[in-house]
């Protein structure tokens, strides 16, 4: 069985405009991303991550095995590579 398709004639435009905008949309994204630090505190991680602090402190780090680093016995450390792993290793 063979089926012809015709696109309409600015069908390529569309797709370039789409393209455009996607692109345009990731890098905004990133831009917006970058404005937090490389080391992030509770509160800023959970920010980061779109969670509440407690859920954060009590569901996210308590079983998720992120790394943190510890400063004078008191400053707690999230690096924001880490929570990037984090995000891609829970995508399905």
């Amino acid at each position: 069985m063979q089926m012809n398709v015709e696109m309409p004639s600015n069908f390529d435009n569309e797709i370039e405009s789409a393209i455009g905008k996607a692109v345009t949309s990731i890098i905004s994204k990133t831009q917006s991303s970058s404005a937090y630090p490389e080391y992030m505190d509770i509160g800023t991680a959970a920010k980061y991550l779109g969670v509440s602090r407690n859920t954060f402190s009590k569901k996210i780090l308590k079983d998720s095995g992120i790394p943190i680093t510890v400063i004078a016995d008191r400053i707690t450390r999230i690096k924001k590579s880490d929570l990037d792993k984090y995000m891609s290793d829970k995508a399905i």
